[in-house]
């Protein structure tokens, strides 16, 4: 599966290729879209009506060529399921996995001569059941959400159908590739994943006893979405760096202000302090002025420190010890 590729500390780029240029293997899909299940739901409760319906109907894939020329794999019968249903599951068959492992190599991305658009290069057909019986499907394929934090992924397509013609189901075809590398190299390992879009009956022709249901699979374009996750560049993190000093900056001139607007309120706040500095200041010249300047604000911004609130807390602790003391004596006295 598609780890949720989050943001936070990475870019999501984001750019379009054309897919005649990427060999891409069925092996890109062999966990997803080509691992389908299929559940046949029988209208009867008739059990040996059951079993015989159930043993009819059987499950193939076909794998085409550029020509639009199919091989079908072996079919394979249903098994009885739960609730009067048959099932086919392709992780538990031996048969399809078998014929599977052949094809696996092959291009997934076909232009066939007959269609305008690209084709997915495999078919699956399911046979030899009643006609207007449902089927429940569950084809593996991603669906990929593209949000403000990042990409997640939903594994699954589920669907209902009835047996009859066959379907035509429009995919589109996105690359992904993770990197960790700060100086941005790309995945060695990028990952092709299908989304569901659409799918439309395109022949419904069927047989009046038995009918077929047949899903072909078509890519929307050539053009597909590519997805490439990396650690921010080591210039973002200077940038973030120079960012973070600019703040820093701007939170020293702030502290700056504050504290000259402390200074200034003390000073309102104990004018008697000024004025009886303001006649030292008029007799005295020159640098003399400007160092009792300096002593009276040192003077007014000590007076406020932790060191002063620490002699302070000191001193009256003492005065404590000193007056417990007297009262001792009084009391022996």
């Amino acid at each position: 599966m598609l780890p949720i590729l989050l943001k936070k500390n990475y870019t999501i780029d984001k750019s379009y290729i054309n897919c005649k240029d990427l060999d891409v293997t069925l092996n890109e899909f062999q966990e997803t879209l080509l691992m389908p299940y299929f559940k046949i739901l029988l209208s009867t409760q008739n059990q040996q009506q059951f079993n015989e319906e159930c043993s009819n109907a059987t499950f193939s894939a076909g794998i085409y060529d550029e020509t639009g020329e199919g091989k079908q794999f072996s079919q394979i019968k249903f098994s009885p399921g739960s609730y009067f249903s048959c099932e086919f599951n392709a992780s538990e068959s031996s048969s399809y996995l078998n014929d599977l492992k052949a094809v696996l190599n092959r291009r997934a991305v076909l232009q066939m001569t007959a269609l305008k658009v690209p084709s997915f290069s495999i078919s699956y057909s399911i046979q030899k059941v009643p006609t207007g019986r449902d089927v429940f499907s569950v084809l593996p394929m991603n669906q990929f959400f593209e949000g403000g934090e990042g990409l997640s992924e939903n594994m699954h397509t589920f669907s209902f159908a009835t047996i009859s013609g066959r379907h035509r189901m429009t995919l589109t075809l996105a690359r992904f590739s993770n990197s960790d590398n700060i100086f941005w190299g790309h995945s060695n390992n990028p990952k092709f994943i299908l989304t569901d879009q659409t799918t439309t009956l395109y022949d419904g022709s069927s047989d009046t006893t038995f009918g077929s249901l047949q899903y072909d699979f078509l890519l929307k374009s050539f053009d597909i979405a590519d997805y490439q996750r990396h650690p921010d560049s080591l210039i973002i993190g200077l940038q973030k760096i120079g960012a973070l000093i600019a703040i820093f900056k701007i939170g020293s001139v702030l502290s700056w202000i504050h504290k000259k607007q402390f200074e200034s309120k003390l000073k309102n706040d104990f004018p008697d302090n000024e004025r009886e500095d303001r006649s030292e200041i008029l007799n005295t010249q020159g640098s003399d002025h400007s160092l009792i300047q300096r002593q009276r604000q040192a003077d007014i911004t000590e007076m406020f420190s932790f060191e002063k609130f620490k002699n302070l807390e000191d001193q009256i602790k003492g005065l404590h010890e000193e007056i417990y003391q007297m009262k001792l004596l009084k009391n022996i006295n």
